[in-house]
């Protein structure tokens, strides 16, 4: 997977899978419909991306509160892969005020997130444990992340 920033010199914004997935979170000149935090959940038995949804959380702090409330309401045991694209935070941190409670119950430290900030995320809903998370600050290249899920189904 791959996330972007707005000032990064490559903008290179993804989620694919073993599975064939392909799911693009880049647009040449169309960057607000991707902007924000993408979520996909990835289906282990097949190891393929379903369900994308795309939280513009630069816009408004509600629509931050929207992706809080998706992850909140999300089955335990799915797992979720999550990349930002543009920037996730704008420059009032409603962001981070947000989501710091949901993420940080993750293991996921929002407090380096910063405007035009990049980071992905893979996660277990339910097993907090689990969770991947990585960012990377503003400018140079964008972040990529490559996982390995192993287990049991």
């Amino acid at each position: 997977m791959a996330s972007y920033g707005y000032d990064d010199s490559t903008k290179h914004g993804y989620v694919r899978t073993n599975g064939g997935s392909s799911e693009d979170t880049y647009a040449v000149g169309n960057f607000e419909s991707y902007r924000g935090v993408t979520l996909f959940e990835l289906d282990a038995t097949t190891c393929t991306t379903k369900k994308g949804r795309q939280f513009d959380t630069y816009s408004s702090a509600y629509v931050s509160m929207q992706l809080v409330e998706t992850l909140e309401s999300i089955m335990t045991g799915t797992i979720i892969v999550g990349v930002a694209a543009d920037s996730a935070e704008h420059q009032s941190t409603h962001f981070r005020n947000s989501a710091n409670v949901f993420f940080t119950s993750y293991y996921m430290s929002l407090s380096e997130v910063g405007f035009r900030d990049k980071f992905a995320f893979v996660m277990q809903k339910g097993y907090p444990q689990k969770t991947l998370f990585q960012g990377k600050p503003r400018y140079g290249e964008s972040l990529r992340m490559t996982v390995a899920l192993r287990g049991k189904l």
